[in-house]
């Protein structure tokens, strides 16, 4: 199950007993977004096992775009399947 951000505001208010303190001088809805944002960044900083992936292919369009799995965290290297057919210099 996806947690959306109105989710994980609702956790933020609740944890909070209302609206955060906004002396930082930020908004409400700013103070919310940094929470978060700082909440993200200390789970991130930690190999935890369930941040462990396993490799994929990736299939690029004609337009060198490409869908992304949901899961997705690092994209460590791209290797070409093919030798191009013309280069431009």
């Amino acid at each position: 199950m996806a947690l959306t951000y109105a989710d994980a505001k609702a956790h933020v208010l609740l944890a909070c007993g209302g609206d955060p303190s906004t002396a930082t001088g930020l908004t409400v809805a700013q103070r919310v977004a940094q929470i978060l944002n700082f909440a993200g960044h200390h789970l991130y900083s930690h190999a935890w096992n369930w941040r462990e992936r396993t490799a994929a292919n990736l299939d690029f369009t004609t337009n060198d775009f490409v869908v992304l799995p949901d899961d997705v965290g690092t994209i460590l290297n791209v290797y070409p399947t093919a030798t191009p057919s013309a280069v431009c210099s």
